[in-house]
């Protein structure tokens, strides 16, 4: 007898929603994690299912959904706009008077909010007035979810709106966050680490479907119990294990009749005649090809505009109206290829984009490029990067001034990697006029510091700057030179430049101040392999030739900056001094701004961290919008993590669970200084790790490449206590580096903060008279130069080689002593108790002052949460029968035998059968902090086992 077989002929409509196949428990975990405020973070690649898992969210949690967008020109707080307009009327009410400010936001709302307040129209005071009345909004919908969609395209400002709201949480607000892991800006996941330590915070990344699930989702479509394995197999294939192109093909197949089915089984018919490809392209063009003319051209339209657009909008480039485009748009959403939210319309996925204007002829994209930049011209505000594009698709001759107005935009805005985006075809295209392409270079290589897009393009810049009859003046060779210069530097790139600086700057042609500001930014920049000598004799003759040129007042101010810097850098000059010459008012463009920086990190470096500070403070406050809040947040916040390390506030640095917020800095430099500080940190909390001594390696390979003398010192000094407390003591990095500085006399004063550590290690390789060369060349050099914690550094590398010549030299119990007080002045509170600690075991017994000191260490460590040397320090005090605190709390309260929220969460996912990799991915956190938390739950309910463990927590709620 035959095989039965027929047409399978019950499947869905394209109009129709397909089923959601909840893969693993993931809305349910979703869904458990916003029952009460919290942070979700959601990842996954193009097509993994993270916006049909938000869809599914908002049918049984209430649900504000922003959504972000791929947009050439920066539309801050974009998503926060869909989401006011979706609260419903009486939300607006009653508001608090700062929500008058969100009628700049949402004018159309106005008649729903409080009045303007007084200072919404100061630049300064408007964005935190809008934040407030977007808390106070949130605040009267609650209790609600906020969803942010497809955050790798987020702007600055709604980045900034989260981390004001995750830190400082609204009651009933839980946040969830969608990206992909690929394209997301570093400071979207370190969302987590910014959590207020009350709010959980979740990790859940979709990844692409394996064979079985593709068939589950495949049956579940089609509406049977099962598809056949074959099937399934040829399906996972064709769609690369993405669930959104799983879907589609399935639509697709059955449209064609391609399937059938056989004793209760979907069975592959004539499935390898059909030439899908592993994505949507195909089976996104079959769809096409079946819409009618005029819900085909508005699709096309969708795929050009690679925007959302309103109604007219799309209508303008479709050239629709009417009936047809009411037909039209009704004919492409029942399609499922256009879609509608909120009265704005776009193509369903960007994939699906892509696929559609992959297949347009040249002179129709040219033809719609047209009508879409004419289109653009009435939106508000005036989306400048897109109508550029638009522009130059259609070959339109004005798209050049349009790209430069665009990048002129961002700039001001302080996106760089959006200037510089809009720059790029400008750069790249021959055409462009000389004078336009110059000023394009110019801003080009000024974002480039900011940002990694521009290093790309360093051939480019190279190439122009080493033509003298080419469109840059001799100045603008020397400018786009030295910024280039600073962004290899900055970004810490590979690339080396083949530009001679020296050659171009004493070139014909080049003015008095680029010369000298050229001369100021190289001292400030390749100070190693110099003599501090030699550094000072060329400061000295810069500041004389500077004071003779020809200068307005605001140049003059700018190489006076960059000379202070470099005899703050060598110690030559005390920056209190610098006050009384009114040098540091606060800045005002972005070049004071990043003078600023330099000074604070050298000064924090050298220990005065009370000019950091107070210098920091005073960047921190500024709120000129011609210092973009993305620039400013980003430098403030790794030199305030740099001085809140050295002073011991570590507070705000280690999470509940003993783990190092992670770095936030997108610029490679500062992220360094940041990586730095946190695996010092994590050393002093959790000990020397394998992870850890990688992680400093690292840094110090890096670091001492360049003149990245910061991550230097702060890297090696725990490096070489690792090294010491487990024995292995040879081939360190960084080491040679710092000893150079000795024989080269090029010793600053940011060495000083390793200076103990390197004495202590050549003592310990047993190199006694290195260690004594060394110590009395800082020794001398302290004399001559401006440091804080010099006095600190050199009296405890003295009380280390006088401890080597007698473990119990009384003279050493001073030295060290001594150090401990001036630390202890500084303040460098870790510092000052790891020398109280070695005092007190330098002390005989009988003396009242070891016990007193050891106590204070022991007090100060527990304080700090410095866990590592709590151990040591309590095993000291207890082998000579003294008093010991308790353990070590890092930020939070202990819980005894209780679960700490934190366990509970980590052992709640555990009794589900989670493993500890996808623990620590959901929840953000290291897979050993998962297994010591798991270990932990199971020690405190005296348990064995994951399994009993899943009892216990079902018998007990």
């Amino acid at each position: 007898m035959g095989r039965r077989t027929e047409p399978h002929r019950d499947a869905p409509t394209q109009a129709e929603r397909p089923p959601f196949v909840d893969r693993h428990g993931t809305l349910a975990s979703l869904v458990a994690a916003v029952s009460e405020p919290s942070v979700v973070l959601v990842s996954g690649e193009a097509g993994a299912g993270k916006s049909r898992l938000v869809a599914e969210l908002r049918a049984v949690c209430p649900s504000l959904v922003g959504r972000c967008y791929r947009l050439r020109d920066p539309f801050p707080l974009g998503p926060i706009v869909h989401v006011l307009r979706a609260l419903p009327e009486g939300a607006l009410r009653d508001l608090p008077a700062s929500a008058g400010a969100l009628r700049l936001l949402v004018p159309e709302l106005a008649a729903c909010l409080p009045p303007l307040p007084a200072g919404a129209q100061d630049p300064r005071v408007l964005p935190h007035l809008m934040f407030r009345g977007i808390e106070a909004a949130l605040r009267a919908a609650g209790p609600v979810v906020l969803v942010i969609e497809d955050a790798h395209w987020i702007d600055e400002q709604t980045l900034e709106l989260l981390d004001f709201l995750v830190s400082d949480p609204v009651p009933g607000l839980s946040v969830v966050v969608t990206f992909r892991d690929s394209e997301v800006d570093p400071a979207v996941p370190a969302l987590a680490a910014r959590a207020g330590e009350s709010v959980p915070v979740s990790r859940i990344t979709l990844s692409r479907w394996d064979v079985a699930d593709t068939g589950q989702l495949a049956a579940a479509i089609l509406g049977i119990e099962r598809v056949s394995p074959e099937f399934a197999e040829h399906l996972w294939q064709r769609a690369s294990g993405l669930p959104l192109a799983i879907r589609e093909l399935v639509r697709l197949l059955v449209e064609r009749g391609t399937v059938a089915m056989h004793d209760g089984e979907m069975m592959r018919r004539g499935l390898d005649e059909l030439e899908v490809p592993a994505g949507l392209r195909d089976p996104v063009l079959e769809r096409v090809s079946r819409l009618a003319q005029d819900a085909r051209a508005l699709v096309e339209a969708g795929a050009v505009l690679q925007r959302p657009a309103d109604r007219a909008t799309l209508a303008a480039v479709a050239r629709l109206r009417g009936a047809r485009l009411t037909r039209g748009l009704l004919a492409a959403e029942e399609s499922g290829l256009l879609v509608e939210h909120e009265g704005v319309y776009e193509v369903s996925h960007v994939l699906a984009a892509e696929a559609v204007y992959g297949v347009l002829s040249t002179v129709r994209r040219e033809i719609l490029h047209r009508r879409a930049a004419a289109a653009l011209r009435s939106v508000t505000p005036c989306p400048l990067s897109q109508i550029a594009h638009h522009e130059r698709e259609a070959r339109d001759a004005t798209w050049p001034d349009t790209a430069e107005a665009a990048a002129k935009q961002a700039f001001g805005a302080g996106d760089d990697e959006s200037t510089i985006a809009a720059l790029e075809p400008l750069l790249l295209e021959p055409s462009v006029p000389a004078a336009q392409r110059a000023r394009a270079l110019v801003m080009a290589a000024r974002a480039s510091i900011e940002s990694t897009r521009g290093v790309g393009l360093l051939g480019v810049f190279e190439s122009e700057v080493a033509r003298e009859d080419g469109c840059l003046s001799a100045d603008n060779r020397v400018r786009v030179a030295v910024n280039l210069s600073q962004a290899v530097h900055f970004q810490l790139c590979d690339a080396t430049l083949r530009t001679d600086l020296h050659a171009l700057v004493t070139a014909e042609g080049v003015s008095d101040w680029a010369r000298l500001a050229t001369e100021a930014i190289v001292l400030t920049r390749w100070l190693p392999g110099r003599s501090t000598a030699e550094v000072e004799d060329a400061t000295a003759d810069l500041e004389a030739r500077c004071r003779a040129a020809d200068l307005d007042d605001d140049r003059r101010r700018q190489l006076r900056m960059m000379v202070d810097e470099v005899r703050l850098f060598t110690g030559r000059t005390d920056p209190h001094r610098l006050d009384t010459r009114r040098a540091y008012v606060p800045p005002t463009d972005r070049n004071m701004f990043i003078g600023h920086m330099s000074l604070i990190e050298i000064a924090a470096t050298s220990g005065d961290l009370a000019f950091a500070t107070r210098l920091l403070d005073l960047c921190d406050a500024v709120d000129d919008p011609v210092i973009a809040p993305s620039v400013r947040s980003r430098r403030t916040a790794t030199f305030r993590q740099q001085i809140d390390f050295l002073r011991g506030h570590w507070a705000d640095l280690v999470r509940e669970n003993g783990d190092v917020r992670p770095s936030l800095s997108t610029t490679a430099s500062l992220r360094l200084t940041e990586d730095a500080c946190s695996a010092a940190l994590t050393l002093a909390v959790k000990g020397p790790t394998a992870e850890t001594v990688e992680e400093l390696d690292r840094v110090l390979a890096i670091a001492g490449q360049g003149s990245l003398h910061d991550a230097l010192v702060l890297a090696l000094t725990p490096r070489i206590r690792a090294a010491l407390a487990t024995g292995e003591t040879a081939d360190l990095p960084g080491v040679d580096r710092f000893l150079a500085a000795v024989p080269d006399h090029a010793i600053i004063p940011c060495l000083y903060q390793a200076l103990p550590e390197v004495t202590a290690l050549l003592l310990a390789r047993g190199d006694v008279d290195r260690a004594r060369r060394t110590v009395a060349a800082f020794a001398d050099e302290a004399e001559r130069i401006h440091a804080p914690l010099a006095p600190a550094s050199v009296s405890h590398a003295r009380g280390l080689l006088d401890l080597a010549d007698d473990p119990r030299s009384t003279r050493a119990g001073e030295l060290l002593g001594a150090a401990a007080g001036h630390y202890g002045e500084i303040p460098m509170t870790y510092e000052a108790a790891r020398a109280w600690e070695l005092t007190a075991r330098v002390l005989p017994d009988t003396d009242p002052r070891a016990e007193q000191l050891l106590v204070r260490a022991l007090r100060t460590f527990r304080e700090l949460g410095a866990t590592w040397d709590l151990d040591r320090a309590r095993q000291a005090a207890r082998s000579r029968g003294w008093t010991v605190p308790g353990p070590a709390r890092v930020g939070r309260p202990a819980y005894g035998g209780e679960l700490s929220p934190r366990e509970r969460e980590v052992a709640e996912l555990a009794a589900q059968g989670l493993t500890n990799d996808e623990i620590a991915q959901r929840l953000y956190v290291s897979v050993h902090t998962v297994r010591k938390q798991v270990a932990a739950a199971l020690h405190k309910l005296g348990l064995d086992s994951r399994r009993q463990l899943a009892r216990h927590l079902a018998g007990t709620g």
